[in-house]
């Protein structure tokens, strides 16, 4: 097991030899695993920081509960918000990220078959899953970082760590959403994802970051900036 967790590491220090290693040895399970562990602990330590209270108190003070209840009935509602911050972390680490996974995955199974080249799922699914590994360098730093604040405002890991163009330069609006997909660790899985999916269609890295990047530019393009720039139904359709 240890050997199989060292193997899939190796793509984040040695990503050439390493991911081309990991994806013809169907490494998928190690890096899904070191994935949703560090996804964990980050989740937890964000949340075990969080001052729930200045969620908590201004919501029942907008409804009117907060002059109704004890102090120790809002201490019970303040740490109960805390205990669902846990659990919901949790629950996205081991649920959640496995699909985003499995999407990824199936994503670049259709892209590979549109552009008539050849790749079994499995070695999409093992490209998603080691490609995915740069995250675990995030989320530890985010618990080390989150550990040593005292209280957390907020559980949004952006407040303890700049990682894109947009919180580096503070830009706002369409070049905000533009500068998130300059994000590092988002480039560093594009990179990944391009040498793993060399090593699956046994085509060039060339081709296999082409590929790669061709793909993220079309979700940046989507995610970040026309669905946020969409107008909202309340607006009546005018921005």
């Amino acid at each position: 097991m240890l050997g199989s967790f060292l193997a899939s590491l190796r793509a984040l220090f040695d990503p050439v030899a390493g991911v081309a290693a990991a994806v013809e040895g169907r490494r998928w399970g190690a890096a899904l695993a070191l994935l949703v562990l560090c996804a964990t602990a980050s989740g937890v330590s964000l949340a075990v920081r969080f001052d729930a209270a200045r969620q908590v108190v201004p919501r029942m003070a907008e409804s009117g509960e907060l002059q109704k209840v004890s102090e120790r009935e809002l201490s019970e509602n303040i740490e109960q918000a805390r205990r669902v911050a846990i659990v919901a972390a949790v629950a996205k680490a081991v649920f959640v990220l496995p699909l985003l996974v499995l999407a990824a995955a199936v994503a670049l199974r259709a892209a590979v078959w549109l552009l008539g080249q050849k790749a079994s799922f499995a070695g999409c699914f093992s490209t998603a899953a080691v490609g995915f590994l740069p995250l675990v360098v995030f989320h530890l730093i985010v618990t080390i970082a989150a550990l040593r604040q005292d209280a957390l405002g907020s559980l949004d890991p952006g407040e303890l760590l700049t990682t894109s163009l947009a919180q580096l330069q503070g830009w706002q609006g369409l070049w905000a959403r533009v500068g998130r997909g300059a994000d590092f660790f988002q480039l560093w899985v594009v990179a990944l994802l391009g040498l793993g999916l060399a090593q699956a269609t046994q085509r060039s890295r060339r081709f296999g970051l082409a590929l790669s990047m061709g793909l993220y530019l079309a979700y940046v393009a989507v995610v970040f900036v026309a669905l946020p720039g969409l107008p909202s139904p309340a607006s009546g359709g005018h921005s």
